[in-house]
């Protein structure tokens, strides 16, 4: 069981990632916390049973190399852990590493599967990594744009996007940014006003999830209500700014938050991670010709690194 680590350093996390397959061994409950997307953070115990039941077993998963990106304590990094083991397969951990050490051993050691947020995979740059075969992303929102950029950095990757929930799994699946509604799923998820409501228990709740809807069937999520920024009385989606900054050709990364003004009640806010000597009055005029008054972001902070939670998510200040 030590070799299923390849790059094992018997740090905390590899030893707790060690202890939590001793456990599945023995088929003991689990308890995880929950991001509190239905309500407050809560522990939820799963069984066995419960945590194996979606995991595939395949032929062409055994002797795969999954990068473990996710916190392993928490359901993400747990599926990463089981779908791995499970298959006889080995993991390299990847969580919490720097991003210069994050591309050396998906090289070093071949990495073959990745499941990781929009976030991780923005900060990787533009190196091509041509081992990868499966590319898995999800708890964040995902544009157009960086499924192209998926498409060019993994060139041999399957690319399956994920809408999931720690008490209900994945909901919806996709290879593109948008999603489909089916009647199936509709027993247990609905979309009222344009959020997302999941049926738990006896009762409907709003999970905060906005959806755009491209056609009858088909939609996007384009941001959660709690992250809308009210500018002078008008909503304004930091999601919807950050895909139009990071298309710019000099910037890498971006994250986009609300800032209280004693002036103006709040400002829009940008902090940029560029790959040019760039100005950010270059950046400002840039944007002036796709945004309208109030998406513009007031101030734009050029920033070496953009903090992130432990599962890799972009920290909205």
């Amino acid at each position: 069981m030590n070799s299923f680590i390849l790059n094992n350093t018997n740090s905390t996390d590899d030893i707790g990632i060690l202890k939590f397959i001793e456990k599945i061994n023995n088929k003991e409950n689990i308890t995880f916390t929950t991001s509190g997307t239905t309500g407050e953070p809560k522990e939820i115990i799963h069984s066995y049973d419960i945590l194996v039941k979606n995991i595939k077993i395949k032929n062409d998963l055994k002797n795969t190399i999954w990068g473990l990106t996710y916190d392993w304590t928490k359901i993400a990094g747990s599926q990463v852990i089981l779908q791995s083991y499970i298959n006889g397969g080995k993991i390299v951990n990847l969580f919490k590493k720097p991003y210069s050490e994050i591309i050396d051993l998906i090289t070093e050691y071949r990495i073959t599967h990745i499941s990781a947020t929009p976030t991780f995979y923005r900060l990787l740059g533009n190196v091509v990594f041509e081992n990868v075969k499966q590319v898995t992303l999800g708890g964040e929102v995902v544009d157009a744009n960086l499924i192209t950029h998926i498409e060019k950095i993994f060139p041999n990757a399957k690319i399956t996007n994920i809408y999931a929930l720690t008490e209900f799994g994945t909901l919806f699946a996709s290879s593109k940014d948008y999603f489909e509604f089916s009647e199936k799923i509709s027993i247990f998820v609905k979309i009222e006003n344009n959020n997302i409501i999941i049926k738990d228990g006896e009762k409907w709740v709003n999970t905060g999830d906005v959806v755009e809807w491209l056609d009858e069937t088909k939609f996007k999520i384009i941001g959660r209500d709690a992250n809308m920024i009210n500018v002078g009385g008008v909503k304004v989606n930091p999601l919807k700014i950050e895909e139009v900054i990071n298309k710019l050709e000099y910037i890498s990364n971006s994250v986009v938050y609300g800032k209280k003004n004693s002036v103006m009640g709040v400002i829009v806010v940008a902090d940029v991670i560029v790959n040019d000597d760039i100005k950010v009055t270059q950046i400002k005029s840039d944007l002036n010709k796709k945004l309208n008054k109030y998406e513009i972001p007031l101030k734009i902070n050029i920033v070496d690194t953009i903090n992130t939670t432990s599962n890799g998510k972009l920290i909205r200040k």
